[in-house]
C-alpha cells in the first residue's frame, strides 16, 4: 500500500488518538459506519490494525504501520493527499455562495492571478510567514490532543504561491 486516500487516512488519524469501535471511528471522523467498517476491515486484513474481541475495539498495529508510514508520508503519499483535499475543496468552496456575512465554518477557496513588484511579493511572503506561525501554535495547542474534539472539526489550511506560467508548464507533464 503506497498512498493513503483521504478517508483511510482519516481513520488512521483517528485511532492514533486511541483504540475504538466502529461507531466511534464514525462519530470522529463523520464518515458513514458502512465505509468505516469497510475501511477497518481492509486494515485488519493488510495487519495495520488489530481487533480486540473483548473490548470489541479497533486500534493500530504499530509494527506494521510504522514499516508502511514511509510510503504514506513520502513526497509521493503527501503530494496524493495534497491533490485528493485540494481538488474537494476546490469542489466545495466554489460551489457554496456566501449568503451570510459570516464565512465561519464555511470551505472558502480563493485565488487571484496578479503581477507583484518586489515589494509586494515580500509582503506576501511575510503574511504567509505569519499564516504558517498561527497554523503551528494552533498545531500545538492543547485541543489538539482532546479526545473531545473530532478529527473531523479540524481545519484545512493551505497556502502558497508560485509562477503561473510555472504551474502550466506543470501542468503539461501530466498530459
Amino acid at each position: 500500500m503506497d498512498k493513503l486516500l483521504p478517508v483511510e487516512r482519516i481513520v488512521l488519524e483517528s485511532l492514533a488518538r486511541g483504540s475504538k469501535g466502529t461507531l466511534e471511528v464514525t462519530l470522529d471522523t463523520s464518515i458513514p459506519m458502512a465505509i468505516a467498517h469497510n475501511i477497518l476491515q481492509h486494515f485488519l486484513l493488510q495487519g495495520l490494525v488489530v481487533f480486540s474481541t473483548s473490548e470489541q475495539k479497533y486500534s493500530l498495529c504499530l509494527s506494521e504501520l510504522t514499516a508502511c508510514a514511509k510510503n504514506f508520508n513520502s513526497k509521493e503519499g503527501k503530494k496524493h493527499e495534497i491533490c485528493d483535499l485540494f481538488e474537494a475543496l476546490a469542489m466545495l468552496g466554489l460551489q457554496l455562495i456566501p449568503k451570510k456575512k459570516s464565512s465561519y465554518g464555511r470551505p472558502q477557496l480563493k485565488m487571484r492571478k496578479v503581477w507583484l513588484n518586489y515589494e509586494d511579493e515580500i509582503q506576501v511572503n511575510q503574511l504567509l510567514y505569519n499564516l504558517e506561525m498561527l497554523v503551528d501554535r494552533a498545531v500545538h495547542s492543547p485541543k489538539k490532543n482532546s479526545t473531545d474534539s473530532k478529527i473531523s472539526d479540524q481545519r484545512l489550511i493551505l497556502w502558497g504561491h508560485s509562477h503561473y506560467g510555472s504551474l502550466v508548464k506543470t501542468t503539461l507533464k501530466t498530459i
